[in-house]
């Protein structure tokens, strides 16, 4: 690849091929994939059981933080590395991937990792949560390795690295923070420096792992999956290294500053811009468009951006009133507006695209058409996908008014909990398909 093409093919969504030997065994993506469904399941029998707590805004209690670590790592990060190995390859271009201890590897330590961490919290035996921890950090190390690989070797020039460098280092800070914090629920020896850390902990997940993964592989599989504009349509992303910088100062200058102790709501600004600036680039994914063309992918990535602009637009006010962070509803109302909306639209909607076509193409590249089971459009089920999503939209809707009051708490988590298994029964069938 000469240099000409080389730049060309660092444009979004330019420049990508996908080869058979360039596709990462199904066992350790499928394993990744399959933890994170079966989590993603578990999760509203969990809050549906602690509901009362959601209702009085009870953030700090163990079973809402054991809710939010099911989200966050057993969900969202399962699926996070079972599809960076995968898609590192892909978006830089790099060799073949060919079967890796590695990724075994970071398989098997993620999922006891998880299984540990969890059950911590669960038995309030925080040494188990610290093992559970590093057994985490571990599986992101070797992921880590992994993606440098792909770097090194790779023919293409990612827009993603700025978003994807940032994430993976600040989930290790995450995960390096997250041991300490266990390990001081056990020997209290962090004393008056907890507060920081858990500050730390707080910000750098959501921030820096998912707030700057999901902007940086928007860019690129938005246009590669056909979500946003084509050729020299508006709205396909043009301005990603503006996003990327606003991003990274909010993210590093907000914690440097908390960090020497002179943190100011100012520092969430760039934040604001920075997500407001992503929404605009990508705008062409509400375009309008024929229902053949309206996937359940597009259907989740939509919704998920809905739900950014909303955390932009509570970041802002956020700015103005900074007392309102102390208020356990509005911490409430944000945390499950990322969790349950942001989060979770972007990881199942583009795991209705990753997870089929890393299936079908694993089990049928080359195949005669008569060994061929199941076509590929009909890996998963576009309209039973576009149904899972509107219902758990509305779900996550309706248990927000009861949040904050309305007798409609019970209301959306069915809702939203029937949405959940909807999107994980689709999913989950690939495996058989």
């Amino acid at each position: 690849m000469n240099e000409n093409e080389r730049r060309g093919a660092s444009r979004a969504g330019a420049g990508i091929r996908v080869a058979r030997e360039r596709l990462a065994p199904l066992g350790t993506s499928g394993g990744f994939f399959a933890l994170g469904i079966a989590a993603f399941a578990l999760i509203p029998v969990w809050a549906a059981w602690e509901g009362d707590l959601l209702r009085r805004g009870a953030v700090a209690h163990p079973h809402i933080v054991t809710l939010v670590h099911l989200y966050v790592l057993a969900w969202g990060t399962s699926v996070a590395l079972g599809a960076v190995r995968q898609l590192s390859v892909v978006l830089f271009q790099a060799p073949a991937v060919g079967p890796s201890g590695r990724g075994w590897g970071a398989l098997f330590l993620h999922t006891l990792g998880v299984i540990g961490l969890l059950a911590g919290m669960m038995s309030v035996r925080f040494e188990y949560s610290a093992v559970g921890g590093l057994l985490i950090l571990g599986a992101i190390g070797l992921s880590i390795i992994d993606v440098l690989g792909a770097v090194r070797r790779g023919e293409r020039r990612s827009l993603v690295i700025p978003f994807l460098a940032g994430a993976l280092l600040a989930m290790v800070g995450t995960a390096v923070v997250g041991v300490l914090l266990a390990l001081n629920r056990v020997g209290g020896w962090l004393g008056d420096v907890r507060t920081v850390t858990l500050a730390a902990h707080l910000y750098l997940g959501p921030v820096g792992w998912f707030g700057l993964l999901i902007p940086g592989v928007s860019y690129e599989l938005g246009p590669f999956f056909g979500l946003t504009r084509g050729g020299k349509d508006k709205g396909i992303g043009r301005y990603e290294r503006v996003v990327a910088l606003l991003l990274l100062v909010g993210l590093v200058g907000g914690f440097a500053a908390a960090v020497a102790g002179a943190y100011h709501p100012a520092w969430l600004l760039p934040l604001v811009v920075g997500y407001a600036l992503f929404l605009y680039d990508l705008r062409g994914i509400f375009r309008a468009r024929p229902i053949v063309r309206r996937t359940a992918t597009l259907v989740g990535v939509r919704a998920a951006h809905v739900s950014l602009a909303l955390l932009a637009a509570m970041l802002l006010v956020g700015i103005a009133r900074p007392d309102l962070w102390s208020d356990g509803r509005w911490l409430t109302t944000f945390a499950w507006i990322a969790l349950a909306g942001w989060i979770s639209n972007s990881v199942a909607g583009y795991l209705h695209r990753i997870l089929p076509f890393l299936a079908w193409h694993t089990r049928y590249w080359g195949a005669a058409k008569e060994e061929i089971r199941t076509a590929f459009q009909d890996m998963v089920d576009q309209r039973l996908g576009r149904w899972g999503f509107y219902l758990h939209n509305a779900g996550v809707a309706v248990a927000l008014a009861g949040v904050w009051g309305l007798p409609l708490l019970w209301l959306g988590l069915a809702l939203w909990g029937l949405g959940t298994w909807v999107l994980c029964f689709n999913l989950a069938r690939v495996y058989v398909r």
